[in-house]
């Protein structure tokens, strides 16, 4: 025999007084037969055995205990042997069982109807329905404590306890319903461990209280050669108290605890209600699930109206279902130090609502797992530590709060082997681990991965993990990202120590992107930074993309992957500014990378910083080399700490609009720049290559030239390559417009210095590389507003500059034009000391 638990029949009263239920009717009296039996019966009736279908006792509190069972169980035609059947099924503690008289307290230890009469070669227990209630003395309904139920091997009807039961035992491998219903004040083992097993379904679970350190387990009825041939499935189970584990801090005893406090159901269970308000729930207790329900196959819905809190037992404090789980909606969900703790874990998910999710110390604490699709998932506060993770696909994902990162690796995390639908958070907060306070899709590397939209109301901050902070997909597309500003406006993409924290990593296409903030880079390579492995539709940023010192923080990155004709490209590109730090700035930050083409750029600030290409633009360098369309700034500064800001188009640029100054920059076109506008230009190069298909006569590598202001100490040379080699002999220059004056700079096109020592001179060539007879090089026509000169003796005495062509259509400064040879002659025509005006052979080659 099991161990008996405690009584808690006033411990109930305190904490339930509300919930009492309604007392039994008082028994009708037993009309009793004219027979020989009558003076036997007359002891009988009034005392312990009322009638073949009713007992009554009374309890160890003094209350009238009823067990009224819905057909005849007792056999009075022979009052002894009534007597005798009646004591093999009640076992008491205390008291003298049932011997006719009420007087002596005691309390139902086991109800054993597996001793109860057969008949016809059957236990006339089977199928039966009984209630077990208890009244006080003044007629007022109270409770009562029931140690254990054994009807092992038959099927019960409904099952009515008005109090405290530990154990129940019953159902049959013929029969498809093990018990039709159980209801009960308490399911309740005191001393623990007690474990109920109904064969068979069990059509519904109803606990006016807490579901206490219990095990309840319903499980298929099979045949002798393992055939299922009753299905253990729970039809519901509500509770309106807390589904409660062994709770403690420690273990004593060597006890595991082990399934204390757990609801188990082989085939399935319709739907899960417990708690009546906010303090209920489920919590985890000591032992491995301790404080859980698990369903083998299905769970219809989850309705709870507290929490979900694990403890120290692995799985403790979880809902576990192999099948599908319908809905779930509690408050919070909270892991501990058990591993698997504070889990909701399906095969399936439809959907989950709750406040809050938090992670525990132990691993893979406090969150969601499914193994199938996890359709949606909305938590209207934060998740902290813990995590929604679906081995296949996600819906929508909406988060009111901050995802923010645990103390451990891939804590505060999202995760689906294949895509998510929508996904929609606060803010996502990295910490100091790995891949903490982030999301990844296409974990599978069946799946592709992809993210509908992105929506982060107040920023990402990425932490000293690697991928903290993160969106990232694994060969998947996102539909378009919109991130917001935080109460300040200063939020958006903000990078950590971490590589790639606080960034956007896409290994496919990215539709629309805005943001309204910052992109922030940090001392992380790759922080605070948006990549695409595919075409990145259009990118606005509000505010300032800001390199750090770490290699392409801050970087807007779309990467060319060889098969896809658009991969690499960047529609649109509106920011505010863009610049890299300009001392111990990273290498590419705060970089615009299209490995394909860009649509068109508008930038407020191009501002390079010490690192190499930072604060720059770098289009159509992949294994697809294509071009951009028009780039218009207010203004190109590069002079920050030696100035590495760099324009570089592998292809052609169909315009270079800079309403203010370009300074100690470089820009470089690999074929053709259509037009080039700037308020002042110094310190600068600008090179571009040629037309990639020439005319019959014509190859205009640089189209119309306008600069509103000065140009200072910059070259502009047309037939050059990207790495700044002269390669076109044909090329040209559209015409020239100086709105200031000229000095110490060069204007060139299809020439080449040969001795290195400066333009201007006789050792002028015309360039290397592509010559078509057809196309002389040309400049259309200069004219410049003011005067040209060169650099004064005091800086360098041989020093010289030039403008430099086959063929120079017009020339005009300071209002004084001057007449060209236009025979090839190369006769130079003198500006100042050292500038000269000079239309080299066509022959002339080095």
């Amino acid at each position: 025999m099991k161990r008996r638990p405690a009584l808690v029949s006033r411990l109930w009263r305190k904490l339930f007084p509300a919930r009492q239920m309604t007392a039994a009717k008082p028994p009708q009296p037993v009309r009793r037969p004219v027979s020989s039996l009558e003076p036997l019966e007359g002891r009988i009736a009034p005392a312990t055995l009322i009638s073949a279908t009713t007992v009554s006792y009374q309890d160890l509190d003094g209350d009238t205990v009823t067990v009224k069972f819905s057909k005849a169980i007792f056999d009075l035609t022979s009052p002894t042997l009534a007597t005798a059947q009646a004591n093999a099924i009640f076992s008491f503690t205390g008291g003298s069982g049932v011997d006719g008289s009420n007087s002596s307290p005691q309390a139902l230890n086991l109800l054993d109807l597996t001793k109860a009469p057969f008949k016809s070669g059957a236990n006339v227990a089977a199928g039966v329905s009984f209630t077990i209630s208890a009244e006080t003395a003044s007629g007022s309904g109270s409770t009562v404590d029931v140690g254990r139920i054994n009807a092992a091997g038959l099927a019960l009807g409904s099952v009515r306890v008005d109090g405290a039961l530990a154990e129940i035992d019953c159902g049959s491998n013929a029969v498809a319903v093990g018990l039709k219903s159980l209801t009960l004040g308490s399911f309740t083992s005191a001393a623990g461990g007690e474990k109920s097993v109904i064969v068979g379904g069990l059509g519904s679970l109803k606990v006016l209280g807490d579901f206490s350190q219990a095990h309840l387990q319903v499980i298929n009825g099979s045949s002798l050669l393992g055939k299922v041939t009753a299905i253990g499935k729970i039809g519901s189970v509500d509770i309106d108290g807390s589904l409660v584990g062994k709770v403690g801090a420690t273990i004593v005893d060597g006890t595991t605890y082990a399934n204390w406090g757990l609801i188990d159901a082989a085939a399935g269970i319709g739907s899960v209600k417990i708690g009546s308000n906010a303090s209920h729930g489920i919590k985890g207790g000591l032992g491995a699930n301790s404080g859980a329900i698990v369903s083998g196959t299905d769970i219809g819905s989850v309705t709870i109206s507290g929490s979900v809190v694990g403890g120290f037992g692995t799985n403790s404090g979880s809902i576990q279902a192999l099948g599908k789980i319908g809905s779930v909606k509690l408050i919070i969900l909270q892991g501990a130090e058990g591993g698997g703790s504070g889990v909701i874990t399906g095969g399936t998910l439809q959907s989950a609502t709750l406040v809050h999710i938090y992670g525990g110390t132990g691993i893979g604490s406090g969150g969601i797992l499914t193994v199938g699709n996890l359709t949606s998932v909305k938590v209207g506060g934060t998740v902290s530590g813990g995590f929604i993770e679906s081995q296949a696909n996600i819906g929508a994902i909406e988060i009111g709060g901050t995802l923010h990162a645990g103390s451990g690796a891939s804590t505060g995390r999202i995760s689906a082997g294949g895509s998510i639908s929508s996904l929609e958070v606060g803010s996502l907060v990295g910490g100091s681990e790995a891949n903490s306070g982030s999301v990844f899709t296409g974990t599978n590397p069946f799946s592709a991965g992809n993210i509908g939209s992105v929506k982060v109301a107040a920023g990402l901050y990425g932490g000293a993990g690697a991928n903290s902070g993160s969106i990232i997909t694994s060969q998947g597309n996102i539909g378009s990202i919109k991130v917001g500003s935080d109460s300040v406006g200063s939020s958006g993409l903000n990078g950590g120590v971490g590589s790639f924290s606080g960034a956007i990593f896409a290994e496919g296409t990215v539709g629309k992107v805005k943001i309204t903030g910052n992109l922030i880079g940090s001392s992380g390579a790759d922080s605070a930074s948006l990549h695409s492995f595919g075409k990145l539709a259009s990118i606005n940023v509000s505010g300032n993309v800001i390199g750090g010192a770490g290699e392409g923080s801050a970087a807007i990155f779309s990467h060319d992957q060889i098969g896809s004709g658009s991969a690499g490209n960047i529609g649109s590109v509106t920011i505010s500014i863009v610049f890299g730090l300009s001392e111990n700035g990273g290498a590419g930050a705060a970089q615009i990378h299209a490995e394909g083409s860009l649509g068109k750029a508008r930038i407020g600030a191009l501002v390079g910083g010490s690192g190499a290409k930072s604060g720059s633009i770098i289009v159509g360098d992949g294994a697809i080399s294509s071009g951009s369309g028009a780039i218009r700034l207010n203004l190109f500064d590069a002079t920050a700490a030696g100035g590495a800001g760099t324009i570089e188009v592998h292809g052609r640029l169909a315009s270079l609009a800079v309403k203010g100054a370009v300074r100690s920059a470089t820009i470089h076109v690999g074929e053709d720049l259509g037009a080039f506008s700037a308020g002042t230009l110094s310190d600068t190069i600008i090179t571009a290559g040629g037309q990639a298909e020439q005319g019959r006569t014509a190859d205009v590598a640089i189209g119309k030239i306008t600069i509103s202001g000065n140009v200072e100490n910059s070259q502009i040379l047309a037939g050059f390559s990207i790495a700044g080699n002269a390669v076109n002999a044909d090329a040209q220059i559209g015409a020239v417009k100086v709105g200031g004056s000229w000095s110490a700079s060069d204007l060139v096109a299809g020439a080449v210095d040969f001795d290195d020592d400066g333009f201007g001179n006789a050792d002028d060539r015309k360039a290397p590389g592509a010559d078509n007879a057809a196309i002389v090089s040309r400049i259309a026509s200069i004219t410049i507003a003011g005067v040209v000169s060169g650099t004064p003796d005091t800086v360098s005495a041989d020093d010289h500059f030039g403008f430099v062509a086959q063929e120079i259509g017009s020339f005009k400064a300071a209002g004084t034009a001057r007449s060209l040879t236009k025979n090839f002659t190369d006769q130079p025509v003198q500006l100042a000391t050292d500038v000269a005006l000079r239309e080299i052979p066509l022959t002339a080659t080095i």
